[in-house]
């Protein structure tokens, strides 16, 4: 009988570790519980924060440009998110951007201004930035800038019209393919799945699990998606970006913050870029081809690090909301950008927090269409 118990034993302990070292389905298991869990959800509050650091030194491009680096921006807030009712998605919330003013500053001496010139641009611009609210309800998009509120009819085509019955989207159709795991699940988009522990996020117990992301599995089950929606033409541009892809991002991994609920609570998408494509990026943005190529030398020169990361942390999943139209008067977003003289306004997808805002007992969420993370 001893023998026995102790064959067994070693027997339990021969498989566990086994299960161990190729993997286990655990991991996975609990990653496509909350995949398919997260397609179902109606309502969301989630807080989001958004860092882009940029490391180097700019002296290499001449004395002016040395403030522009080491550069430090970040967004964060959240959005409440009430998709109950399909044909008529609500959200609201804010968003606050960070690192504007140092930007700001340093362009504008870049540009000759004078001290006192660069530092009130870069005092307006933080001013903005630090108090942006909106909301879309109806097909309205409406956006609190300054202290006031403006508003504008959401295009069908847009991003935030993708939200809407009226766009020429299939939601139905993608829905499901996204909360199907064959296509998307654990295995598919990710690689090197291991669960790091337990850790509580805001007083809630989580497995948290980490990966590396699989950008190109990824990229082709989206275009195997929008064309069997219905999308071809978005599909020849998801296949035509995997080749750029590889050479965008040098490590691009994610942590998933796992509840006994079987919902994410948090996902943090963690991504180095190379410096190379960056300087790429901003030297057409600049002066396109009349750079020379010492200049562009000297841009990738000057840039060392670039790492991008995005924080969700999703809660009061399927509570009661109650998110509303702004109060007070509300002026037309095209009156705004007639007196700036950019014409009519371009209405377009908005996404930030709800601190501050109003709605629902005032707190900060964030979301994406679809429901949740």
């Amino acid at each position: 009988m001893k023998k026995l118990v102790f064959s067994l034993l070693a027997a339990v302990l021969l498989a566990a570790t086994i299960a161990v070292g190729c993997g286990g389905s655990a991991p996975g298991d609990a990653i496509n519980k909350a995949i398919q869990n997260n397609s179902t959800i109606k309502t969301v509050h989630v807080d989001y924060n958004l860092v882009l650091d940029i490391q180097g030194d700019a002296s290499a491009l001449g004395p002016r440009y040395a403030s522009l680096l080491p550069l430090h921006l970040t967004v964060d807030g959240g959005t409440d998110v009430d998709q109950s009712n399909q044909s008529n998605p609500k959200v609201r919330g804010d968003v606050k951007l960070g690192g504007l003013d140092k930007l700001i500053s340093g362009l504008a001496q870049v540009g000759g201004a004078s001290g006192m010139e660069s530092q009130l641009g870069a005092t307006v611009a933080s001013s903005l930035a630090s108090d942006i609210q909106f909301a879309v309800l109806d097909n309205t998009l409406y956006l609190k800038l300054a202290g006031s509120w403006y508003k504008t009819p959401i295009p069908a085509g847009s991003a935030a019209g993708a939200m809407t019955t009226t766009a020429p989207v299939n939601r139905s159709c993608i829905s499901n393919a996204l909360k199907d795991t064959s296509k998307f699940g654990s295995s598919t988009i990710f690689k090197d799945l291991t669960d790091a522990g337990t850790e509580s996020i805001d007083g809630t117990k989580t497995h948290h699990y980490t990966a590396n992301i699989n950008f190109d599995a990824l990229l082709t089950q989206l275009a195997n998606t929008s064309r069997d929606c219905g999308n071809a033409s978005a599909a020849g541009g998801l296949e035509a970006a995997k080749g750029q892809i590889g050479k965008v991002f040098k490590t691009a991994s994610v942590d998933m913050w796992v509840g006994d609920d079987n919902y994410f609570h948090q996902v943090k998408l963690n991504l180095q870029l190379d410096p190379s494509t960056v300087s790429g990026l901003v030297d057409s943005l600049s002066s396109g081809s009349s750079r020379s190529d010492q200049q562009a030398g000297s841009l990738l020169k000057a840039l060392k690090t670039v790492t991008l990361t995005v924080t969700l942390k999703q809660s009061k999943i399927n509570q009661s909301m109650n998110i509303a139209k702004p109060q007070g008067n509300i002026q037309n977003l095209s009156d705004l950008a007639g007196s700036l003289g950019l014409g009519g306004a371009s209405s377009g997808s908005a996404s930030g927090s709800s601190r501050g805002s109003g709605n629902s007992g005032g707190s900060r969420t964030g979301t994406v269409p679809g429901a949740g993370l």
